[in-house]
């Protein structure tokens, strides 16, 4: 199955992923919390899978979450090379 994945949701995701918040995610990006729950959200329903669970008011990759993860990263780094 081929999907079209938005550059900015990945970035959020990595963000998300790396800081272990939304909040903090979101203010690393100069961007609302609401926004990036969005963007998360529409990646989640793209791909059919979630990608983070919730611990102890901690954000953590679910194990679909961690495969991405490393793809997210070479994704956009070829993505910023492109422009």
């Amino acid at each position: 199955m081929r999907v079209n994945l938005d550059i900015q949701s990945l970035r959020s995701f990595i963000k998300v992923g790396e800081a272990k918040s939304f909040t903090r995610a979101a203010e690393a990006l100069s961007l609302t919390q609401p926004a990036i729950s969005q963007q998360i959200k529409r990646l989640e329903d793209l791909l059919g899978v979630e990608v983070f669970t919730r611990e102890n008011r901690q954000v953590l990759l679910t194990l679909e979450g961690e495969k991405l993860f490393a793809y997210a990263k070479d994704i956009v780094v070829c993505n910023d090379k492109v422009g």
